[in-house]
């Protein structure tokens, strides 16, 4: 079961700013989902609609944190960063 979720405004710009750095448009089109597999609720997906593939998983609570600790916010985007360069490397060299 998936069940869409409202991205948060700290997330829609943080989509943004690495969509711009990585120069990958189609980051800003992920869509943040609940999964059965988010662990006890505690985290929630960003899902490729393209691909149809999770990208990352994000802690809700540092997704809650993020828009007030600077430290959450980097370590959140570095993870996003990684996660992206991952994915969408992998993408292009199927595609």
């Amino acid at each position: 079961m998936k069940e869409r979720l409202a991205q948060p405004t700290i997330l829609q710009e943080m989509l943004a700013g690495l969509a711009s750095e990585l120069k990958e448009p189609k980051i800003n089109d992920l869509e943040l989902i609940e999964t059965d597999k988010d662990f006890d609720n505690q985290q929630c997906s960003l899902l490729d609609r393209e691909e149809t593939t999770i990208v990352t998983k994000i802690d809700r609570n540092e997704l809650a944190d993020a828009p007030t600790t600077n430290l959450i916010r980097r370590k959140l985007e570095a993870q996003m960063r990684e996660a992206f360069k991952s994915h969408y490397d992998e993408t292009k060299k199927v595609g």
